[in-house]
């Protein structure tokens, strides 16, 4: 399965369950993108977040992301 070209774009660091709390504590703003494979929401958003890409990244974000079809604990914590 080949991801979305906007986690590479946005420097997106994936995330797990087993490191969320670390992330968490970090400094500045973040932006966790949860999202599924063949969600078609999740379609819709990246392809939406990819066509302002030059927007996003003026914020200065911290990008993260997970697949939560891929990790069930980290979807119940959220």
């Amino acid at each position: 399965m080949q991801e979305h070209e906007i986690f590479a774009a946005l420097s997106m660091r994936k995330i797990k369950s087993e490191n969320v709390e670390e992330v968490l504590l970090e400094t500045g703003v973040k932006v966790f993108f949860m999202w599924g494979y063949n969600c078609p929401n999740c379609d819709v958003a990246k392809n939406s977040i990819f066509q302002n890409l030059s927007e996003y990244k003026k914020m200065n974000l911290k990008w993260y992301h997970a697949n939560l079809y891929e990790d069930f604990e980290l979807a119940h914590q959220f």
